[in-house]
């Protein structure tokens, strides 16, 4: 059972994830640092019991809604490439997703599921984002919420273009085999890496991210 810190509990998971991290000693030249294991960790340590994905990874985190006992978590719950890294049920049922993203530097490469939002199935996710400073003299660990992360603004253009290069690339493809060619092309959609020393708001929208997390009765 969730070692409970007052009556916010999806706050103090989260911000236990977050000051956990922080607190972690620099990396060194040499070290493998592996977030996922040591937020697992943390999530245990506070009382959360970890279960098994359903047997269909191919679903969404909307197929957990009610399924998932409180006080416990899945790690990879729609399978390995799919967002979120893990679905919280807190003790009184709240249902919080965590997406992982870190570097060994100040340089975070994001891909196209950094695009889920709380109102796809009505649980909001929340980035855990951690670098180093270029020097690696200290571990930088920021969380933000989905939609303060990428605006629905911003989301709709990057689908936009997701569906647009899809087309595109089945045209080619197509032209490719009508050929009798080996060639197939599978572009992979990035983002520009995320700094946090470059990220304008960061501050801001940690702000908000909290205020979120604060105005939440579990």
């Amino acid at each position: 059972m969730l070692q409970q810190r007052g009556n916010n509990e999806s706050l103090y998971v989260i911000t236990t994830i977050r000051d956990s991290i922080r607190s972690l000693p620099s990396k060194v030249k040499g070290d493998k640092y592996d977030l996922e294991k040591e937020v697992i960790a943390v999530l245990e340590r506070i009382g959360l019991s970890k279960r098994e994905p359903l047997p269909s990874k191919n679903g969404n985190i909307g197929s957990y809604v009610g399924v998932l006992p409180p006080s416990s978590f899945v790690f990879q719950p729609c399978g390995s490439q799919r967002s979120p890294d893990i679905l919280i049920n807190t003790g009184s049922g709240c249902t919080l997703g965590v997406e992982l993203k870190s570097s060994s530097d100040d340089s975070i490469m994001l891909n196209s599921t950094i695009a889920i939002k709380t109102d796809d199935f009505g649980i909001p996710v929340f980035y855990i984002l951690t670098s180093f400073l270029n020097d690696r003299s200290r571990r930088i660990c920021s969380v933000l919420l989905g939609e303060v992360f990428m605006p629905t603004e911003t989301t709709n253009i990057m689908d936009e273009h997701k569906k647009d290069s899809k087309e595109l690339t089945n045209k080619s493809n197509k032209k490719f085999r009508e050929q009798n060619t080996y060639i197939q092309l599978y572009p992979r959609f990035m983002i520009a890496p995320f700094s946090h020393k470059n990220y304008p708001g960061l501050d801001e929208g940690q702000e908000k991210t909290l205020l979120f997390l604060e105005s939440k009765c579990c």
